[in-house]
């Protein structure tokens, strides 16, 4: 939150944040873990994981949420979640599994369009080189808001969407 950039390569075992709040650790079968030690911050501080091209990363948000994120993407999220929403923003692309919480939704913002999380496991693709926000649902349900538009996708199910339209397509999950 402070803008200073770490090389996470240079951590390997070792804890790189600890106190009251949350402890960031980094290992090479579990990626970078956030784990909340206080429930709810007083305000939120975000950081931004960049993955560069040819790599990918797995990292666990504070909530449990485990997110895979590939090369050349980046994911901004708060170190500590609020209260009512857990809301992050992507950059590329990404495959989420997300840890059920009935009383904050999970959130993606990814371009215009923002992911209400009503399910589990699902991936976005939203690389600037696409025309559209490409999501794909893979266990649970999805919602995809794009302006006055919404439309709820089921597993095997593929959202395109754009600043004008999101069109729905059936397709085999595991090629995405």
């Amino acid at each position: 939150e402070d803008g200073s950039t770490l090389d996470l390569r240079n951590y390997q075992g070792i804890d790189i944040l600890k106190n009251d709040r949350l402890e960031i650790r980094y290992d090479s079968l579990s990626g970078l873990v956030y784990t909340a030690n206080k429930e709810t911050p007083a305000q939120l501080k975000y950081h931004t994981l960049s993955v560069p091209v040819a790599a990918d990363y797995r990292m666990t948000l504070s909530d449990g949420t485990i997110v895979y994120v590939n090369s050349d993407s980046k994911l901004t999220f708060p170190e500590l979640f609020s209260s009512h929403e857990r809301r992050v923003k992507l950059e590329g692309e990404a495959f989420f599994e997300v840890t059920r919480d009935t009383t904050r939704p999970f959130l993606v913002e990814v371009n215009n369009t923002v992911i209400e999380v009503l399910g589990t496991s699902f991936n976005i693709n939203a690389y600037p080189e696409l025309s559209h926000v490409q999501t794909t649902l893979v266990e649970g349900l999805l919602q995809i808001n794009q302006g006055e538009k919404s439309v709820r996708i089921h597993p095997g199910e593929q959202a395109l969407s754009n600043d004008s339209d999101i069109d729905i397509r059936t397709v085999d999950v595991n090629e995405y």
